[in-house]
């Protein structure tokens, strides 16, 4: 009986020891964990961090772009450190080789504000606007055109028509690089819903008595303005371009009441789908 609880003292001992001493090992290494660069890529590194995201998908997307090694061990590192939960939003660009803590005190600090001012100018239609929006890398023109024509977005902003054409205003915005399309053009339809508002109640008998005698809507207002845009860039000579144009809408004999102006073949031929016919003459 002796004989046993002495082996099991012993047992319990060379255990205990074990213990400490892989303990003492673990804690060693999670301690220099933080300091050592784990990761097999070099140079810049962009990686999204979506809202949200938690330890579990942060230190995955780390793996994946190569900047850590195990996410396990990451995850384990972020919760020891108090943060896991704290991870910010945005698009970052890491310098790799770059340690744990260096990457996990930049994902909690938070990406840098690195909004880009883009300028509208006037008289710009979608796809000049989508050029813009490219050249300035914020969204690729492909992408934000496709955006732009699509009849389910332009419904979804209760915007008539099949597109947002006519209702991109020109202004200068801020906005983030690489971001979805919709994000870039929403402020854009919200300005020109802004700016529509105030001269629409400022010259409400004038939209009153075009509704009357032509007929027109708030989206047809839009159209017959960007035509007279087009047609002159001074803007002391719109009003009366405007009239003129208003004046042969007017005319009983003017049928059918198609303007078929430089600006509208213009567009027909360069921008519209299907394309114009008069391009073909």
């Amino acid at each position: 009986m002796k004989t046993a609880k002495k082996r099991a003292l012993i047992v319990f001992g060379i255990t205990t020891v074990l213990g400490v001493a892989a303990l003492a090992v673990a804690v060693r290494v999670a301690w220099r964990y933080g300091d050592r660069p784990g990761g097999t890529a070099q140079g810049k590194v962009e990686i999204d961090i979506p809202n949200g995201a938690g330890a579990g998908d942060v230190a995955d997307r780390l793996a994946k772009a190569g900047l850590i090694g195990n996410p396990a061990v990451f995850r384990l590192y972020a919760g020891q450190r108090g943060v896991a939960g704290r991870f910010k939003a945005g698009r970052y660009e890491i310098v790799a080789p770059a340690t744990p803590r260096q990457i996990l005190e930049t994902l909690v600090k938070g990406a840098a504000d690195e909004l880009v001012t883009v300028v509208i100018p006037e008289g710009k239609n979608l796809v000049d606007v989508a050029a813009i929006l490219d050249a300035a890398g914020i969204a690729s023109q492909a992408a934000v055109i496709m955006k732009a024509t699509d009849p389910a977005f332009a419904a979804e902003l209760g915007l008539p028509g099949t597109t947002l054409e006519g209702y991109l205003f020109p202004d200068t915005y801020r906005l983030r690089p690489h971001t979805p399309p919709a994000r870039a053009l929403i402020p854009m339809v919200r300005r020109h819903r802004q700016v529509f508002a105030e001269l629409r109640a400022a010259h409400a008998k004038t939209v009153a008595e075009l509704k009357k005698s032509l007929g027109f809507d708030d989206a047809k207002i839009v159209t017959l303005a960007s035509i007279v845009e087009k047609e002159t860039g001074r803007g002391e000579e719109r009003p009366r371009i405007a009239q003129v144009f208003i004046n042969r809408l007017r005319m009983p004999t003017f049928v059918p009441k198609l303007l078929q102006t430089d600006p509208t073949i213009i567009y027909g031929c360069t921008v519209a789908t299907p394309r114009s016919t008069a391009c073909l003459k």
